[in-house]
């Protein structure tokens, strides 16, 4: 069984350079003989782990994973002021500036590592998802909750790599507009591959998640970091949104609900020194993947004010604006970096050992469950309701004599459930999709300009700060949706040439300053 795995991973041109770990692993799947060897096989290959690197780096295959995810968007820019030439804004700089080739650093081009290991992964539940039916011998729950797993994770894979390098789902053109190649079945097929529609491969999402919330029913979770019941619905409730069936939306967060498992983190209680989002959080449903928090708005400090520097990037003045000044969130999620001159960073994960690890890139949480139903409601015209659920949320993000009433109606009030969204969820993953799928939404449509500040830096005489010299260089600019194709990834180089002209590429345009 393995060796056709293999053979399908090496002819759809994933990786040309995994060829022992394969041969290994080929022999594992042979020998898999109990559900206890599947759910090995899933923690060890299925599952995104957590990067305990202390060196930033994305380029390998143990990089940090698509820490541009929290770039792209309007959440995020260059600081303006001194400091090192290196660090996040130096490695990750080309998707912040929209480059037509953002895999790149210092003009040096590097392969795609997400799509090729996002590939391998589907293949390992592609296994392990009709594995499981031929183990008779094991109990029915435990075949189940395997089963049910490998159908989030590959629901999942399926979610991030449509998002990234296919259309955002518009209903009117969803069957005709591409997304990314579709491979559910473990068995050999003797062809190129050709890019999916993105009604295709959403279907196959909503079908994988549909099955896992059935299968995953009453499963213990022993760990955040395994999938149980309310982890597929609650992706299932967003993947739905996205599709703008707001009746399904709800539904799935109603589940959730009334599952009564978790619970808001009251903000009232807590200071800006402890974490807000970490696994130990009664809001923590799942998490995959890694944290690049730290690096992407990461900085030093000593008692040497020449040798305080910041070397990533800060929360955007555009973002900023959107808190209430009495929002809780404002200090507690966003914090001033440590040299004090009006610039913020977002740390929600303070405190790794103590209270326990969670991802910002792949992070399940009872807010969203909360936000999800409050939008599908007021999208679909049930304003009064809508309010209701975010205002059962914002009753632990403000001290009780600062919470007011939510006074917006119509098009403002589609606008602030969107900005609370923002608000509440910001760098942990849902931003920039956000803003693809606002951007195709044919109830309420909404897309914006983003402008990210571009500074030439580099290394003068002396040391510390003062040894660091830059200048203001220009503006990246991302035009509205309709008047741009940066909104998705390119399809790999390797994976265009393996298919021998299959793939069908994303256009993206040379990008210049001040364009």
């Amino acid at each position: 069984m393995r060796n056709r795995i293999l053979y399908w991973i090496v002819c759809f041109g994933l990786c040309t350079s995994c060829g022992d770990f394969l041969e290994d692993y080929s022999q594992d799947l042979t020998y898999a003989s109990s559900c206890t060897d599947l759910e090995e096989l899933l923690i060890g290959d299925g599952y995104i782990k957590e990067n305990k690197s202390n060196v930033f780096n994305i380029s390998g295959n143990d990089g940090y994973y698509c820490p541009w995810i929290h770039i792209m968007d309007d959440d995020a820019v260059e600081p303006d002021r001194k400091q090192q030439n290196t660090g996040a804004i130096n490695m990750i700089e080309e998707f912040h500036h929209w480059a037509q080739n953002p895999f790149q650093q210092d003009g040096v081009a590097f392969d795609d590592p997400v799509w090729k290991d996002l590939y391998k992964r589907i293949a390992v539940t592609n296994v392990v998802i009709p594995k499981v039916d031929d183990l008779t011998e094991d109990r029915e729950e435990d075949r189940n909750r395997v089963k049910g797993e490998a159908l989030f994770l590959r629901a999942s894979f399926y979610y991030l790599l449509t998002n990234f390098y296919g259309l955002p789902y518009a209903k009117a053109t969803a069957d005709k507009d591409l997304a990314v190649p579709l491979k559910l079945t473990e068995y050999i097929e003797d062809k190129y591959w050709a890019r999916n529609t993105v009604a295709e491969v959403y279907e196959a999402i909503v079908n994988d998640l549909k099955q896992a919330t059935v299968l995953l029913k009453g499963a213990e979770q022993t760990t955040v970091y395994q999938a149980n019941e309310a982890a597929a619905r609650l992706l299932l409730s967003r993947v739905y949104l996205y599709m703008e069936r707001w009746d399904d939306a709800v539904a799935q967060c109603d589940s959730i609900i009334s599952l009564d498992k978790y619970s808001y983190l009251d903000l009232r209680q807590r200071d800006s020194t402890k974490s807000s989002t970490f696994a130990g959080s009664p809001e923590t449903i799942f998490s995959q993947g890694t944290y690049c928090m730290d690096f992407i708005m990461s900085e030093t400090y000593s008692s040497n004010p020449d040798y305080n520097y910041h070397y990533g990037y800060v929360v955007s003045e555009d973002l900023l604006n959107t808190y209430d000044p009495k929002d809780l969130r404002a200090d507690i999620y966003i914090t001033e970096t440590r040299l004090f001159d009006g610039t913020y960073r977002c740390i929600k994960l303070k405190d790794k050992k103590t209270e326990g690890y969670v991802s910002d890139m792949f992070l399940l949480r009872y807010p969203e469950v909360i936000l999800n139903k409050a939008e599908a409601l007021a999208m679909a015209g049930h304003e009064s309701e809508s309010k209701e659920c975010l205002q059962e949320l914002r009753e632990y993000r403000f001290k009780a004599s600062d919470l007011t009433t939510i006074s917006e109606t119509g098009d403002d009030y589609i606008q602030f459930v969107r900005d609370e969204r923002r608000r509440e969820l910001c760098f942990e993953g849902h931003r920039w999709f956000d803003l693809r799928r606002y951007a195709v939404s044919s109830v309420h449509p909404y897309s914006k300009e983003i402008v990210h500040p571009h500074y030439d830096r580099w290394r003068g005489e002396g040391f510390g700060n003062a040894a660091n010299q830059y200048q203001f260089a220009g503006n990246y600019r991302l035009k509205k949706y309709s008047e741009e194709t940066a909104y998705v990834l390119p399809i790999p180089e390797y994976a265009m040439t393996y298919n021998n002209g299959v793939l069908v590429q994303n256009e993206r345009k040379k990008r210049e300053i001040n364009n």
